[in-house]
């Protein structure tokens, strides 16, 4: 009697069970469904998109002609380093039939600038007129401190206002130029301002070598404070 009792209470629960399977929740489609009930807070899951670090490439002007790096090679690549007419870095190379300017500030130009280049400060174009070539056909090439600097193209407006008509912008300007291998000249008083001592002693100060780039007797007779000699250079060099 208590196992038919027992057997049929098996049979009853599992019925119930089978029918309880066959049902399908209904869900308002209406209702957010969250994992853990309630609505959902979307907002944990938006990625917004953080803005470009560092200024904008200054925007090309229509009116300007622009050099890039390649084609200012080629021009430098034309003509000598070194001028026997230019006796201070305010003057422009007479030899090279164009005026390289370099708009920064003195003292990004001090520590490195193109060599050949004279320093016409934006701010203080008006003041500097006199450097550039009173014939107004020259070739004029200003630049600065590459695509984001407006200095180089502000300079240039300036010089096509007062009547030059050959007048170019290098925008790549310095770090272009030195990504393509290309050297840079600093000025006496830059160096001056390296080998003074509260420099040398400075542990702040950035490491610098200067090496002398004469002969071993022009060294040994006398060289700028700090200076080495490449020993291995020595041979080859002679004494004139």
């Amino acid at each position: 009697m208590y196992k038919r009792l027992i057997f049929f209470s098996i049979n009853f629960f599992i019925l119930l069970l089978l029918g309880g399977c066959t049902k399908v929740a209904q869900v308002p489609v209406d209702e957010p469904i969250g994992v853990f009930g309630g609505e959902v807070d979307v907002s944990l899951y938006v990625i917004e998109v953080e803005p470009s670090q560092g200024p904008e490439p200054v925007e090309l002007e229509e009116h300007l002609n622009y050099i890039d790096t390649e084609e200012l090679m080629r021009l430098v690549g034309t003509v000598l380093p070194t001028s026997t007419e230019r006796s201070t870095y305010d003057q422009y190379t007479p030899e090279w039939g164009f005026v390289l300017i370099d708009s920064r500030p003195p003292g990004p130009y001090k520590e490195s600038h193109i060599n050949g280049a004279i320093n016409m400060p934006d701010g203080e174009f008006d003041r500097l007129v006199h450097l550039l070539p009173e014939n107004k056909e020259t070739m004029l090439i200003f630049y600065c401190g590459g695509l984001h600097c407006h200095l180089s193209p502000a300079s240039a407006n300036k010089a096509l206002e007062l009547g030059y008509t050959n007048v170019w912008v290098y925008q790549e300007g310095t770090p272009f130029w030195k990504s393509k291998g290309n050297y840079f000249v600093t000025t006496p008083e830059y160096v001056g301002d390296l080998i003074m001592e509260t420099y040398v002693t400075d542990e702040d100060s950035d490491p610098y070598v200067i090496f002398d780039a004469r002969t071993y007797n022009g060294y040994f007779n006398e060289h700028i404070p700090g200076g080495t000699f490449p020993v291995n250079s020595s041979e080859g060099y002679s004494d004139s």
